[in-house]
This record gives structure tokens, C-alpha cells and sequence, in this order.
């Protein structure tokens, strides 16, 4: 349930999957990613189905031209300019201004479903959240410090693979060398999950009004109030260790790797054009209203895996 939109943009980024096709069930694909935390009663589904209305609407008509502006202008720097580390998470602070002007959106419609939970939904809640965290620190524990390397390895290899086509073996070389140093510190990210949990918890006990809208500004905004202090170093290490190695790359691409690049650059900023120039106003009303999505155990099976 937690960005639930966001966590669906950022699959498309890194699937195979039509940007154009997903898009268009988005008014299907959120309630599924909603109902794997919490089922909603009829009034309820109501309200999201109203709420996802407005919010694509406004994504359609005000986010994904800027979005396409955005890759024309990276598209020119990448092809001409060395980029630095500092240069990469420039662009990706660039980026997590989209996002933040998404959750903006999202929220009042996401508190809106939230503080309608009855008792029974607020426990189911809680512990599918708990289930789900519970399964990848499981999953985590167990894996040895090699085998850490060699996940981080095929991950990063397929996640580059898709945007430059086929690595030389420097290249993979380089990812290799670096999946092996790439910083992760299984406690620091257990705490961080339990600290998380512990204020999604605050926000679902009956509190003053002011204190229950800033307790889910913090949460569902991303607030840096929610990292612990160590969880704070530790992503910003992560997220220089990952633009370190993209300045590394960036030199060593080879002309076909630059066209398919730029190839694969534009046809995410055509699709970007082409869904946005779709755009037709809806009549949205201060009602609930009815979309077709249908209820959750109606879903279709060529849709079920909506990350491609």
C-alpha cells in the first residue's frame, strides 16, 4: 500500500513492459497493489477509485510532458558531456522532485483511505506489512557475503544491459569489481524497517489531528525524519557507490551502446509525448466515482503481473 504509484512507475522504468499499455490499466493495476495489504469495503474502493481518478488525471496532463522535456535535455548531456558522480545524483534529485510532486498529489487521497480503516483492516494491514518485511529480511539473513556480491552483480548487469544493450567484459569487469565493494549493512536496514514500522503504527492509533497529519507527512512523504542516523549515511554511501559507478561507465561506452542508448532514451520521451497528447478531460466529481476496474479477485491473468 505504501506509494503504491510511485512503486509502479518505478517498475515500468526498470520492465519490459509497454509504457503506453500499463499505463492505461493503472486504474487496475493500483487497487490489486493496494488489496495485497488491505481489503477495502465497498465505500472504500469507492473513494480510491475516485481518488486514482484525479490523481491521473493531473499526472496525464501536467507530468508526463515535463517528464519528456526532462530526458530531451539529459538526453543531449549524456551524449556530450563525462559525467561526474556529483553530475549523477544531481540527475537523480531531478528525478525525486517527480516523485515528490506525485506523493504530493497522492496523499490526501492515500489519508483520506487510511483514517476511514476500521480496527480489523488497520491489524490485516499491519501484519501483511510485517509479513512482507519479515520475508526479505529472511531472505537477506541468509545470504553470505558473496553471494550479496554476485545479486548485486546480475542485478546491476541486467539493469544496465537493458539501457546500453550488450556489456564488453571491461564493462562487466567493472560491475563486477564494484558489486563486490557496493555497501550494504543488513542491521542498519533491519532497524531502519523497525523504526518505519514503528511510526506506521503511530499513525494508525486514534491521535490529536495535528499530530496525526504530521506523523503521515513524515511517513508518506518520505520525510528524512523518518531515517534513523545511520540509515541516512548508509543511503547516501548507497547512492554514491551507484553514481560512482556510473561515471565509471560512462566513459567506456562504445558507439553502438551510446545509439542504443539514446535509442532506448527516446522512445521513453515518445511514449511519454505520445500518452500525454492522449489527454482528454474527465469528468471527475466530487463523488465517488466508478471505474471499470471491477473488483479485485476479477483480475485478469494476462494482467496479474503488471510489472512485465
Amino acid at each position: 500500500m505504501y506509494k503504491p504509484l510511485t512503486i509502479v512507475f518505478a517498475i515500468l522504468l526498470l520492465s519490459g513492459c509497454s509504457f503506453k499499455t500499463t499505463y492505461g490499466w493503472l486504474d487496475w493495476i493500483v487497487p490489486w497493489y493496494v488489496d495485497d495489504y488491505v481489503s477495502l469495503n465497498a465505500s472504500q474502493e469507492a473513494v480510491l477509485d475516485h481518488e486514482l481518478a484525479l490523481v491521473l488525471d493531473w499526472h496525464q496532463r501536467e507530468e508526463l510532458k515535463r517528464y519528456a522535456a526532462e530526458i530531451e535535455v539529459f538526453r543531449g548531456q549524456i551524449a556530450t558531456q563525462s559525467w561526474t558522480p556529483r553530475q549523477w545524483l544531481e540527475q537523480r534529485s531531478r528525478i525525486q522532485s517527480h516523485q515528490q510532486r506525485l506523493l504530493a498529489v497522492v496523499a490526501p487521497g492515500l489519508k483520506k483511505i487510511i483514517t476511514s480503516l476500521s480496527e480489523q483492516q488497520i491489524n490485516e494491514l499491519l501484519v501483511n506489512v510485517d509479513e512482507s518485511f519479515n520475508d526479505y529480511l529472511d531472505e537477506a539473513e541468509e545470504r553470505s557475503d558473496e553471494e550479496w556480491a554476485e545479486h548485486w552483480q546480475e542485478r546491476t548487469e541486467d539493469t544496465v544491459e537493458k539501457w546500453l544493450g550488450r556489456l564488453t567484459s571491461q564493462q562487466k569487469q567493472l560491475i563486477e569489481n564494484w558489486s563486490a565493494v557496493r555497501p550494504y549493512d543488513y542491521e542498519i536496514v533491519r532497524q531502519q524497517g523497525l523504526h518505519w514500522r514503528s511510526l506506521l503504527k503511530q499513525l494508525l492509533k486514534p491521535r490529536p489531528e495535528h499530530q496525526s497529519e504530521l506523523t503521515f507527512q513524515q511517513i508518506f512523504m518520505n520525510d528524512p525524519v523518518t531515517h534513523t542516523d545511520t540509515f541516512a549515511t548508509y543511503l547516501k554511501q548507497v547512492r554514491l557507490a551507484y553514481a560512482q559507478l556510473y561515471a565509471d561507465l560512462h566513459p567506456s561506452l562504445t558507439k553502438k551502446q551510446r545509439q542504443h542508448l539514446d535509442r532506448e532514451l527516446a522512445d521513453w520521451q515518445q511514449d511519454f509525448i505520445d500518452v500525454a497528447n492522449e489527454y482528454e478531460p474527465d469528468t471527475i466529481t466530487n463523488d465517488s466515482k466508478e471505474l471499470t476496474h471491477g473488483p479485485s479477485d476479477a483480475r485478469p491473468e494476462q494482467h496479474a503481473a503488471a510489472g512485465g
